[in-house]
């Protein structure tokens, strides 16, 4: 359970992302009505969304990533970036779940199972390295 502040104790700073009126550290508030701004949209934080949702869940996380960060973008190319995210990454492990059958098929060993998978891999990070 949180600790309850103490009268005469300093109250915490706000975290930039949450949007809460800015606290300095001379226990100044910020005029009423000035809040501190959301961070930039950043491709990580599109990528790291990309790859932890399902393609149902996409408008959502367009929507939240709107919420907490400033971006030039409108929310419809936040979701279509999305999609395209998670076809990606679903067109890889569809790739390499067919490769490990046709390995597997084949009698190869486990190594030979990961040399195929790590080859894979390169030849998927290169292609998508080509202008």
């Amino acid at each position: 359970m949180p600790e309850t502040p103490r009268p005469g104790t300093p109250a915490p700073i706000a975290p930039q992302e949450t949007g809460a009126p800015a606290i300095d550290d001379e226990r100044h508030s910020l005029p009423p009505g000035c809040f501190v701004a959301p961070p930039d949209l950043r491709l990580a934080d599109l990528l790291e969304a990309g790859s932890t949702i399902r393609s149902s869940q996409a408008a959502d996380a367009a929507q939240l990533l709107m919420r907490r960060h400033l971006g030039p973008h409108l929310q419809e190319v936040l979701v279509d970036f999305l999609h395209l995210s998670i076809a990606t990454r679903q067109r890889v492990l569809s790739r390499l779940l067919d490769q490990i059958t046709q390995m597997e098929l084949t009698g190869a060993s486990d190594a030979d199972v990961l040399a195929s998978v790590i080859t894979l891999l390169q030849r998927l990070y290169h292609e998508g390295a080509r202008p």
